[in-house]
């Protein structure tokens, strides 16, 4: 859903600029929050990746599953420029 509303970020942005007259206007999204959907996108591209190939597995076993979360988090600590990660990596570490 989340990719679907970058995809049609144009449209979004001319539609609701563009109210019928008499209508009460629509606020559109500040380009900070367009850019939090953006990185929100390449934060969960990885879990649905493992939450698919877990899917795959009808017994996951900790042979499965620990490589995969290792990954996952090694993915989230060397992502760069993404201001989101360094919250989620708190989160992680105070567990």
């Amino acid at each position: 859903m989340l990719e679907r509303l970058t995809q049609q970020h144009d449209a979004i942005v001319r539609v609701l600029a563009s109210s019928p007259p008499g209508s009460m206007p629509v606020e559109n999204l500040e380009p900070q929050h367009w850019n939090a959907v953006v990185d929100l996108l390449s934060i969960l591209r990885p879990f649905v990746e493992i939450a698919t190939e877990m899917a795959r597995t009808p017994h996951p076993t900790s042979s499965l599953v620990i490589p995969m979360v290792t990954g996952l988090r090694y993915v989230l600590c060397t992502s760069k420029g993404v201001t989101l990660i360094s919250t989620i990596n708190e989160k992680i570490d105070l567990h």
